[in-house]
């Protein structure tokens, strides 16, 4: 894989995991549907996402059961394996992203701003439509360099 899809990758599951929206992601990423459709079903993005949402305490507790069902049933536990590695992957994943600002951070501040600017656009009658699509256009052009291939 070539170190700019890497990239592209890591940027649309981190996003993808932040519950940014496909469409968003696949602009900002520049990557095809169909790709982004197999990173998410054949990565078991969905399932992490899930997990997304879960406290340290829970996911450590998660672990904790899924020790346990191996202990007690290690036919099982073989068949589940994959759930927690990626459980514990989750979790140094986000450990990493709380000790770190990259361009992740950046485009999901972005993106809440332009959401929020969507929300409330009738509380700034005097702001044209022309300067809300001119900061969508510059953020894109912004994030880009990152994901052009060198």
């Amino acid at each position: 894989m070539a170190r700019t899809e890497h990239k592209s990758k890591e940027t649309a599951k981190a996003l993808y995991l932040k519950g940014v929206p496909v469409e968003r992601i696949l602009e900002l990423t520049a990557v095809a549907r169909q790709t982004l459709s197999r990173w998410v079903n054949q990565e078991g993005w969905k399932e992490l996402k899930a997990c997304y949402g879960m406290t340290r305490e829970e996911i450590t507790q998660k672990i904790l059961s899924i020790v346990n069902d191996a202990i007690e049933n290690p036919d099982e536990y073989l068949k589940r394996k994959k759930i927690a590695d990626d459980l514990v992957k989750l979790a140094a994943a986000i450990e990493k992203m709380d000790k770190s600002t990259n361009i992740i951070h950046y485009v999901e501040a972005f993106i809440r701003f332009e959401d929020w600017l969507m929300e409330h656009r009738k509380e700034y009658p005097e702001l044209p439509e022309e300067v809300v699509m001119m900061l969508h256009r510059l953020h894109d052009d912004f994030i880009s360099p990152f994901f052009i291939k060198k």
